[in-house]
């Protein structure tokens, strides 16, 4: 990336990562509490999990299973179409949408989308974060419906979802995808939820049956538009699908697959919202719709975080436990990586320690729970890069102990041995949304904003076009009562003022920052502050 000496760029979130870095181990610490128990040797030197120099060879995706179960009837339809010649490459340029002033004239035109030479990057972090109260994007109505959530009939008429049979997807996409109407509630109205408990259950059933039908690891097909983690902030859902098109009838699921790599519960307020849209999706357009687990799609730990929480908070006691009970038991079905064109590896976290070959997840069966998954689990859901590319090999995480980073190195090695080009992962925040490691060779993708009500970072999107080539798309970050409701300026209001709450308790891991910044983080002992 522009703007450092070691190959990342550098995020200037200056009081804001002291706050945040605090306690910000607490998660991790959840994920080695649950590993031990599970009986997960994560203690023992990353060596003796192999350093990317494995003496046991396991065949590359080339050699397995090609041409076999891909995610999806346009990746099946289009198996004997030959893989794009060109490599993976990233665009020079990103799209940024710079939203409109709400004290602005009222223009019609809703938001400003311009490009941005990623070479400027360094100075744009900087330039967007101080003032997000500038940056507010205002609710478009289009009238009483939004065109997102209509579908053409067999005559090729646009008729309103309302219209068509009540099946629990449809209610949920009916109530749910109004890209350019959805708001946060205002203070003081209730918190319910469109579903109850049986309806909850029947969505999961169904989505279910579409994740076991799936292998471990998707083969997809470009054009794909990459997600990274969303953490129940449903606002920054929609505005993407506003700017950057809809997975509707009427927007551009015909022609474009959405690969989301995890995360979707927790930290924010609207996880219910988020989880339960995103399987209605998976249930109407399956072969478009590709859904990876990440390492808050676990009961230890969305027990701690959030969506436990929210589930009983909205839904009462017993049938809050009862429902949160079945997402987490789907939640065991979702595939663990994609892999797109034999050309670019997807996943939540990393390659860890354990990771050498694709074909290691593409035989985990599952159900997958941490003690089922062991070490790869934990590795592909919880590792992360080393904090730049002059860091080789494996070290310690400054998440906390029995967590592992690795280094370029591994990378390359990893893109070697399965005749991979590119790695696209999520798992940590970043401050303009994504971030290059490795020369390139791997990219992070966030795509929730101003994380945690704290973060102040942009959102980001991933376009793989057709050609390979690979567009960020981005947004601006808003301030809490844009996510929260206008209760997210005040901790004793209404609204999503727990959840705030719950994030000042048990901060986040702070964004990824530059080398120098992690000496900040870590003491003495190895463990973070």
């Amino acid at each position: 990336s522009p703007g450092s000496a070691d190959g990342s760029p550098e995020n200037n979130i200056g009081a804001n990562n002291e706050a945040m870095t605090k306690l910000s181990s607490e998660e991790a610490q959840a994920a080695v509490a649950l590993a031990k128990a599970a009986h997960v040797d994560i203690d023992s030197p990353p060596e003796s999990h192999g350093s990317g120099k494995s003496s046991v060879h396991t065949p590359s995706p080339q050699s397995t299973a090609r041409g076999g179960a891909r995610g999806g009837a346009r990746g099946t339809a289009s198996t004997a179409r030959k893989p794009p010649s060109s490599e993976v490459r990233l665009h020079h340029r990103a799209v940024v949408v710079a939203a409109g002033s709400h004290d602005g004239p009222a223009s019609g035109l809703g938001s400003l989308v311009r490009q941005l030479s990623i070479d400027q990057f360094e100075s744009e972090s900087k330039r967007i974060g101080p003032d997000m109260a500038a940056f507010g994007t205002p609710m478009v109505k289009m009238g009483s419906l939004d065109p997102g959530s209509m579908t053409p009939d067999r005559r090729g008429v646009l008729t309103p979802d309302h219209e068509k049979p009540d099946t629990v997807p449809r209610k949920v996409l009916n109530e749910l995808l109004h890209p350019r109407q959805w708001e946060p509630e205002p203070v003081g109205a209730s918190r319910g939820f469109i579903l109850n408990v049986d309806e909850i259950d029947e969505l999961c059933t169904l989505a279910e049956e579409k994740f076991q039908a799936e292998s471990t690891v998707l083969r997809l097909r470009a054009p794909t538009k990459i997600f990274g983690d969303l953490h129940g902030q449903y606002g920054d859902l929609m505005r993407l699908f506003a700017e950057y098109g809809s997975p509707s009838t009427a927007g551009d699921i015909a022609y474009i697959d959405y690969l989301f790599l995890g995360d979707y519960v927790d930290r924010g307020a609207y996880s219910l919202e988020t989880m339960s849209l995103l399987l209605a999706l998976k249930i109407e357009h399956p072969d478009n719709i590709h859904l990876l687990r990440g390492n808050h799609e676990e009961a230890d730990i969305n027990a701690l975080f959030g969506f436990r929480t929210e589930c009983i908070e909205r839904l009462g006691e017993e049938a809050g436990v009862q429902a949160w009970t079945r997402f987490n038991n789907l939640f065991q079905w979702l595939p663990l990586a994609a892999v797109i064109e034999d050309r670019v590896a997807c996943m939540h976290g990393g390659i860890g320690r354990s990771i050498t070959h694709i074909s290691q997840l593409e035989e985990l069966e599952r159900p997958l729970t941490i003690e089922s998954g062991g070490i790869m689990l934990m590795d592909v859901l919880w590792s992360d890069p080393t904090e730049s590319d002059r860091v080789e090999g494996l070290r310690p995480n400054a998440r906390g102990p029995g967590l592992v980073t690795f280094g370029p190195d591994r990378v390359r090695k990893f893109c070697e041995d399965n005749d991979l080009q590119m790695i696209i992962r999520a798992h940590e925040c970043v401050m303009d949304g994504f971030e290059r490691f490795a020369g390139g060779l791997l990219i992070t993708v966030f795509s929730a904003t101003n994380y945690c009500g704290t973060a102040n970072n942009a959102g980001a999107i991933l376009v793989l076009g057709r050609d390979l080539k690979l567009y960020p798309k981005l947004i601006h970050p808003l301030p809490p009562s844009a996510l929260y409701g206008d209760g997210g300026e005040d901790e004793d209001m209404e609204g999503g003022s727990w959840q705030l709450a719950l994030n000042k308790d048990r901060p986040p891991t702070p964004p990824r920052g530059r080398a120098g910044d992690q000496k900040s983080r870590i003491g003495s002992g190895g463990d973070i502050f």
